[in-house]
């Protein structure tokens, strides 16, 4: 997302999302199992000057707040992800276009 129009992606952290953080035209919570639904459309913000695509993101949810502990190492990312993804339709709308983490 780009709210403020900048032309540069925006960034919600971990304590905004632990404290209930939600749009609901690229994230929520579904209340039934407590997933993650995240959503991109080709409209979204690009998250680099040489992407044609958009994308979201979860990293640094373990660290709650202590930004010393990074979310990325020189040389790449360190990733530990869990869990499964399905594409599932957006509420209200009869078009696949999200992802539900579990």
């Amino acid at each position: 997302m780009d709210d403020d129009g900048d032309g540069i992606y925006d960034s919600v952290y971990e304590n905004e999302l632990a404290s209930g953080w939600t749009d609901p035209r690229f994230f929520l919570t579904d209340p039934a199992t407590g997933g993650m639904v995240f959503r991109t459309t080709p409209a979204g913000a690009r998250t680099s000057a040489n992407t044609h695509y958009t994308r979201s993101e979860l990293r640094g949810m373990l660290r709650h707040g202590d930004e010393t502990i990074p979310t990325r190492l020189d040389g790449g990312y360190a990733n530990a992800t869990t869990g499964s993804f399905r594409p599932l339709r957006w509420p209200h709308s009869r078009r696949q276009g999200a992802w539900m983490a579990y």
